[in-house]
């Protein structure tokens, strides 16, 4: 190595112990400072996601009681995929499963669903597909009347009003089988 080479290593080494050094330094401030240092990322509030679920998941029970009624003869069937799109889906699952559980009508059970998905190669997003949904049900291997699958949607702009705050909130998706009708419930997160 030259002097020349040497010199200019041992600068750039110092630069980039000094830009380390500051990088460390200011990593309190930007701890301090939260998520805002990172964008718009919004910390959910466990107290918020749970009022959401059992709004989204009553309003649910309700139609799926209405829709009962109209099957006198037998119970209809009804196959929760669970809630996908945030950090927060997994409570939201939780608690609209235990809601739904409520119900009187036959709910699939978790791990049967989990098998199905699995079985058949359909992603959950992509259950509403009619040849997606085909697939699915045929892996379910029994007869199910309606499906339903929840998702957070984030940032959410109400077009009426481009200058609101944006929110995220809880959809609640049920679609009936045989007629591709669909149903849907919201709620704020």
């Amino acid at each position: 190595m030259t002097l020349e080479e040497e010199t200019s290593f041992v600068i750039d080494n110092r630069t980039s112990r000094r830009v380390a050094i500051l990088a460390l330094l200011a990593s309190p401030f930007a701890l301090a400072q939260g998520c805002a240092t990172f964008g718009s990322f919004q910390k959910s509030d466990p107290a918020v996601d749970e009022r959401a679920a059992r709004k989204v998941a009553g309003e649910a029970l309700e139609e799926l009681d209405r829709l009962s009624a109209m099957h006198k003869e037998r119970k209809i069937s009804v196959c929760f995929l669970g809630v996908t799109g945030g950090s927060n889906a997994a409570s939201l699952s939780t608690t609209t499963r235990e809601r739904l559980e409520s119900g009187d009508f036959k709910l699939f059970d978790k791990a049967v669903v989990q098998s199905a998905l699995k079985e058949s190669g359909v992603q959950p997003n992509n259950i509403f597909i009619p040849n997606q949904r085909q697939k699915f049900t045929d892996a379910l291997g029994e007869p199910v009347d309606y499906i339903m699958a929840g998702y957070v949607e984030k940032d959410l702009v109400d077009p009426e009003d481009e200058k609101s705050a944006k929110k995220n909130v809880y959809r609640l998706s049920l679609v009936e089988v045989e007629t591709n009708k669909k149903v849907e419930f919201v709620a704020d997160l």
